[in-house]
């Protein structure tokens, strides 16, 4: 299996969604690391995922991962049940875009290893429910 390069985009993080993909695809990437949140921020003025899937295309970019689900270790259990929704449409979100991995990001603060393992193993049923994460 040959190494592919992909860009992480929170080295061009000024720069829009649109212009991260068009840059990584001019620059001969294999790929690009994309940031759910540069997603969100592009639908909600106005675009369209769509539109994310045919520029990923007409650059021939694969989305080997996408950043990220933060805060699932450290919320309390009410909020824990919000993330797990979003934690859904985000991996919705990667399946849609051809990404198998969405990072978790690991805790700042130390906290119950236990809670860690048992919302660790959650997010990934999630995961396969969702199908292709």
């Amino acid at each position: 299996m040959a190494l592919k390069l992909c860009l992480n985009t929170s080295t061009i993080k000024p720069q829009s969604l649109t212009e991260k993909i068009r840059l990584a695809g001019e620059a001969g990437y294999d790929g690009i690391e994309l940031w759910v949140n540069d997603i969100y921020e592009f639908v909600g003025q106005g675009g369209e995922v769509s539109t994310v899937e045919k520029m990923l295309a007409d650059y021939g970019l694969i989305v080997p991962c996408m950043i990220a689900l933060r805060g699932w270790g450290e919320a309390s259990e009410f909020e824990y049940r919000f993330m797990r929704e979003e934690a859904k449409r985000r991996l919705e979100l990667c399946r849609r875009l051809g990404s198998p991995w969405l990072v978790c990001s690991p805790p700042v603060d130390p906290c119950d290893f236990g809670v860690l393992t048992r919302r660790y193993r959650d997010l990934l049923e999630i995961g396969r429910q969702v199908g292709g994460v």
